[in-house]
């Protein structure tokens, strides 16, 4: 029932923004294709969830005991339709449109793959990918078409193969398509970005130049490690990376017109908010780290008296009580995380996002190198990172990898890093405190307040509507506090109060990992407000 619920929420969700894409889009002639188009892809993905009665499908390496999620694969086509109104006002439309249908074609290959993994064949499902392929290919320019779309698709589909096998129980299937969609818009933003002229002579191409650059360098050397046995020494673990970082500076100094470490240092001290904000953010760093390794000590204690009582008292011990001391410090601990993230992104957002920009990247591509380190077992390294981490590990971390802190770091900042509104403005527009809404504030307070009040349940789910309530009224509070202190504009209220609103129950709802989730389903629903 819980999985029928938010598959209802976002056919709804995704039927509104289409609505609200309907209305503003007024300057392309097909504004109504591509609603139409999201309308097919909501029931075929109604069909396939009927066919696998909303599992992961015969594969036992997906997370267990959850539904599937593959209504998630709707999300990147929606944050298109948001960012191509954003855009309307800014720049010529036509790259944003072709990669709005690019993402609407990604769905194909998740629902193919799907099809193949539950080993059923359905014939309204062929039919209405047929005919939802048929318009986005009749739609884009044939070049495009031809080179894209055939590549997207085997990108997709060997990736919904072969991840679950590397990583098994890491991924739901329809987390693991969102992530893969997401790398993919990723890459066609940044090849549509170099084929045009405004983006390569823009002010912001060395900072676009340089983010882009550090990403590739830190997926590409952890996949060189993962793939090789360079994980067995943490001198091989080091070098890999070392390499890679000396390839990335050697292309960025042939690129761009200066040492790109002169560069870095003269923009981060190019005025004196810049520096104020990185003293900010240093002090809450030294903040988070002493204040981490004290709880995991705490933690340790707990651990070591449970563990003595139950060896003392084994027939008379409450296995109750128990269990829940551990998991309810690992839960404030997690949404203390929380706080302090908020704390770092809410100034950045307001002084310079562009700032806030560089530092969530490189702070991203420290968390992936950590964590690579404590999933490959990195001598030294790993033991000591996988005891500083059991403090944020929830019951979704069952894989090889723990990537809710990872999806922590992006529900926060891939809002930011999608706005096509930050390379126009100095100030941070709506969508881009996606993130903060969702996560910092939303998830935040719906948990706290419902287990401290919480007394009715939603259906099917554990969830309390006391905590989705206080998430709602504290998000929309927050929300007019920001307005009327001038701190983003705001055209619709309304639309604002429905995303959120809307983004609370998908909240209470959802099985799937929500730090990911969240905030982009709140994102497209902000760019029309």
């Amino acid at each position: 029932m819980q999985e029928q619920f938010y598959n209802v929420l976002a056919s709804f969700s995704a039927l509104y923004i289409s609505y609200k894409y309907f209305v503003a889009v007024d300057e392309l002639g097909h504004q109504w294709v591509i609603p139409g188009v999201v309308l097919i892809d909501v029931v075929m993905l109604f069909c396939l969830n009927k066919i696998s009665k909303g599992s992961n499908g015969v594969s036992t390496n997906y997370r267990p005991a959850v539904s599937s999620g593959v209504f998630l694969s709707l999300i990147v086509p929606l944050t298109h339709m948001g960012e191509l109104v954003a855009l309307v006002r800014n720049e010529d439309l036509e790259s944003m449109v072709a990669r709005l249908w690019l993402s609407l074609a990604s769905i194909l290959p998740v629902a193919v793959r799907w099809l193949w993994v539950n080993r059923k064949n359905s014939m309204s499902v062929l039919l209405l990918l047929i005919l939802s392929y048929g318009i986005i290919f009749r739609h884009l320019d044939p070049l495009v078409a031809l080179s894209f779309l055939s590549t997207d698709f085997v990108v997709i589909w060997m990736g919904l193969r072969h991840i679950p096998v590397l990583l098994p129980k890491s991924f739901t299937f329809g987390e693991l398509a969102l992530v893969l969609q997401l790398l993919i818009g990723l890459s066609h933003r940044f090849v549509f970005g170099f084929l045009e002229k405004s983006w390569l002579a823009g002010k912001h191409f060395p900072l676009l130049l340089f983010i882009h650059t550090l990403l590739v360098t830190v997926i590409a050397a952890t996949c060189v490690i993962y793939l090789t046995s360079a994980h067995s020494s943490m001198w091989k673990f080091i070098s890999i990376y070392s390499i890679f970082a000396a390839a990335a500076f050697f292309f960025l100094q042939l690129i761009l017109p200066e040492n790109p470490l002169v560069w870095l240092i003269y923009y981060i001290s190019d005025s004196c908010n810049r520096v104020f904000l990185i003293v900010v953010w240093l002090i809450l760093m030294a903040i988070t780290l002493i204040w981490v390794a004290n709880q995991s000590l705490a933690l340790d204690q707990i651990q070591a008296i449970k563990g003595k009582g139950c060896c003392n008292h084994q027939e008379t011990s409450n296995s109750k009580t128990q269990d829940t001391t551990p998991v309810t410090t690992r839960l404030i601990a997690r949404k203390m995380f929380h706080i302090f993230i908020v704390l770092v992104y809410v100034p950045g957002l307001m002084v310079d996002p562009h700032l806030l920009l560089l530092a969530s990247i490189a702070v991203f591509g420290v968390f992936v190198v950590v964590e690579a380190a404590r999933a490959l077992q990195v001598p030294v390294m790993g033991t000591y990172i996988n005891d500083m981490q059991k403090l944020f590990v929830d019951e979704r971390d069952q894989g090889h990898v723990f990537l809710t802190h990872i999806y922590l770091l992006l529900g926060m900042s891939l809002p930011l890093w999608m706005s096509p509104s930050l390379l126009f403005s100095k100030r941070a527009s709506p969508e881009t405190y996606a993130g903060v809404l969702a996560l910092g504030v939303g998830d935040t307070v719906a948990c706290l307040t419902g287990r401290a009040f919480g007394k009715l349940q939603w259906p099917g789910s554990k969830k309390t509507i006391e905590g989705t309530t206080c998430s709602i009224l504290v998000q929309m509070i927050l929300g007019a506090i920001g307005f009327y202190a001038g701190v983003f504009n705001i055209t619709s209220i309304l639309t604002v109060s429905i995303g959120v609103t809307l983004t609370a129950l998908a909240e209470a709802f959802t099985d799937q990992i929500d730090n990911l989730v969240l905030p982009l389903f709140l994102y497209p629903i902000l760019c029309f407000s």
